[in-house]
């Protein structure tokens, strides 16, 4: 490989151009080569796992209404039932007292 090497030191630089885009053909194309040999098996085993996955995992809906239940739940055990929040309210308007202003004049 030493030998080659100093051959193509030796040559001017248009070969030299042409020896590395030969070299760089030849390793583009063993990369394609290798990755597609491995990438139908890695695409079928890919497929197999996700429908794997997907038959035991919740769908995104269920996720979505489990999420909200829990939360209503949640604030209802915080807050209390909405209807006595409504009785609250309508104690707090009826205790409501109205107070009179009377005006006063200031005069300097």
């Amino acid at each position: 490989m030493y030998k080659y090497i100093q051959k193509v030191k030796e040559k001017n630089e248009s070969a030299r151009k042409r020896v590395l885009a030969k070299w760089m053909f030849v390793s583009v194309f063993v990369v394609v080569g290798a990755w597609a040999l491995t990438v139908s098996s890695r695409f079928n085993n890919s497929i197999v796992a996700k429908n794997e996955v997907e038959d035991n995992s919740p769908k995104p809906f269920v996720l979505f209404k489990d999420s909200i239940s829990s939360t209503y739940k949640n604030v209802l055990a915080s807050v209390g039932n909405i209807e006595d929040l409504k009785d609250i309210k309508r104690e707090i308007k009826g205790e409501e007292k109205m107070i009179e202003l009377i005006p006063v004049e200031y005069n300097n």
